[in-house]
């Protein structure tokens, strides 16, 4: 006797193709979610490199790099090299480092001020390479911490914040007096904030290329001037220690012009000298 061979009917296949549907349905969340955790972990991993770059740097100088060196604090002054540039050797960017003239920025070629580094970038700010906003030098996703007060913008940059970096700043780790895990020392700035560059800055007033404040009106993933990040709640911020640390969107944050002069959580970590040392909730 012969055999016929009996093939799908199309009810059968029709219910084939909707399982898979479904499947797919089901396990469309959950990698979404293993990849947002891979660039997550990797992200922290950069900060976990920054934070240890910090760390040696002050070990041979005695203080943690300038936010960024310039002659003078008039607004428009610059471009000039920032705390970034100054870490290259130890995020094995030595080469690098050694083809920059740090005492005139325009003698530098651009095509090396355009250098995509990967330790400088995380994998889900979907900035451009080449940051256009800031005079198209290689962006960053990475901001040095400027305190708890307004960075001023347009007018004369201080001459001295209450964060870690600011404009010749030479921060040493005693003057973090809240304690080294008490308070950031850089933290993620993604494209919602237009990311940054890792040359240091356009000009004084465009502070914002290298360093961000931890105010009220700049809290977390609020304005053009936060840190930010792409990351589902929250941004990654290496502590003075070298932790790494996730903050939420959440965290209390406090205009103290509207609350007697307290500081919210956010704010108090943003400053290494309140005398209110807080951890991150």
């Amino acid at each position: 006797m012969s055999r016929r061979s009996r093939g799908f009917t199309l009810i059968e296949l029709m219910t084939v193709i909707a399982l898979v549907a479904v499947l797919l349905a089901l396990l469309a969340p959950a990698i979404a979610q293993s990849q947002d955790d891979a660039r997550r972990a990797a992200c922290m991993n950069n900060l976990k490199q920054i934070g240890l770059s910090m760390h040696n740097y002050h070990d041979v100088y005695n203080s943690l790099p300038p936010g960024w060196v310039a002659k003078n604090a008039e607004s428009e002054t610059g471009p000039s090299f920032g705390w970034m540039a100054s870490v290259l050797p130890f995020v094995e960017q030595a080469p690098l480092y050694d083809t920059l003239d740090f005492n005139v920025f325009d003698k530098n070629d651009p095509l090396r001020l355009q250098t995509v580094i990967p330790v400088y970038r995380c994998p889900s700010d979907p900035m451009v390479d080449l940051n256009p906003i800031r005079g198209k030098f290689a962006s960053a996703s990475y901001s040095g911490n400027a305190g708890s007060e307004r960075l001023p913008g347009s007018v004369d940059t201080p001459l001295k914040l209450n964060g870690m970096f600011w404009l010749n700043s030479n921060c040493r780790f005693a003057n973090i007096t809240d304690g080294l895990s008490n308070t950031f020392m850089v933290g993620e700035r993604c494209l919602d904030s237009a990311s940054g560059i890792w040359v240091g800055t356009t000009k004084n007033r465009n502070e914002n290329d290298a360093v961000s404040d931890g105010s009220h009106h700049a809290r977390l993933n609020a304005s053009i001037e936060s840190f930010s990040s792409r990351h589902p709640g929250g941004a990654n911020f290496v502590m003075g220690d070298g932790a790494v640390r996730f903050v939420s969107n959440d965290i209390e944050s406090l205009d103290h012009q509207t609350s007697n002069g307290q500081l919210g959580t956010y704010q108090k970590l943003s400053q290494r000298d309140d005398g209110q040392p807080t951890t991150v909730p």
